[in-house]
């Protein structure tokens, strides 16, 4: 397999503090990897810096697949990102919610995910109206509307019932090989991570 994602040495400080120390990854394609560690290790920011939402110190990292490299274009054409709050827009439906993501493209695709996901007759309704399991699906939804290479998910089940925490996470591997895409999931939910292809742990001394 091919490597899509490759980071070498990743540093990031806050108020001189380390949080991310020399870090590497070597993500291959269709690959899932878990990033675990404590609360305050790290892992949202690390997650945020691979994707380009946020800056990092030092170190190298490179999206050797990727045909154009600027962040924008990643950003809307290579990844998707789930993160731990839905982060849903009040005002508008659904269906809405996940179509501006993709600046109102793949309605088809949308409309399939939505009846995949048991969702279809939620697509004219305001998040309001939804259950908490609910809006999450929107959000992977939302997520994967742009056929990413790499789908970054942010504990994406970490506000949710365990009963519909698994129920959610056995639905993102299940598109994750579906879909052939690299996942790379930070989590603190040992089984969950033990479903990934792979586990990298970061350290417990970072805030």
């Amino acid at each position: 397999m091919e490597t899509l994602l490759k980071a070498e040495n990743i540093c990031k400080k806050y108020n001189g503090i380390s949080v991310i120390d020399n870090f590497s990854i070597d993500a291959k394609e269709c690959e899932s990897i878990a990033i675990i560690g404590p609360s305050g290790a790290g892992k949202s920011t690390l997650l945020h810096i691979l994707s380009g939402l946020d800056y990092y110190d030092s170190g190298n990292i490179d999206y050797p697949k990727a045909s154009i490299k600027s962040s924008t274009h990643l950003r809307t054409k290579y990844f998707g990102f789930i993160y731990q709050f839905h982060f849903l827009i009040d005002e508008l439906t659904v269906l809405e919610n996940i179509l501006v993501a993709s600046n109102w493209n793949h309605e088809e695709y949308a409309l399939s995910l939505l009846k995949r996901f048991k969702l279809l007759d939620k697509k004219d309704s305001l998040p309001y109206a939804l259950s908490g399991g609910q809006k999450q699906r929107v959000a992977i939804i939302r997520g994967l509307i742009n056929f990413p290479k790499i789908l970054f998910a942010d504990e994406p089940t970490g506000n949710l019932d365990h009963e519909t925490s698994k129920i959610i996470q056995d639905e993102i591997l299940d598109l994750v090989k579906e879909y052939f895409m690299t996942a790379i999931i930070a989590t603190h939910d040992l089984e969950f991570a033990h479903k990934m292809d792979r586990i990298i742990e970061i350290g417990s001394d970072d805030t």
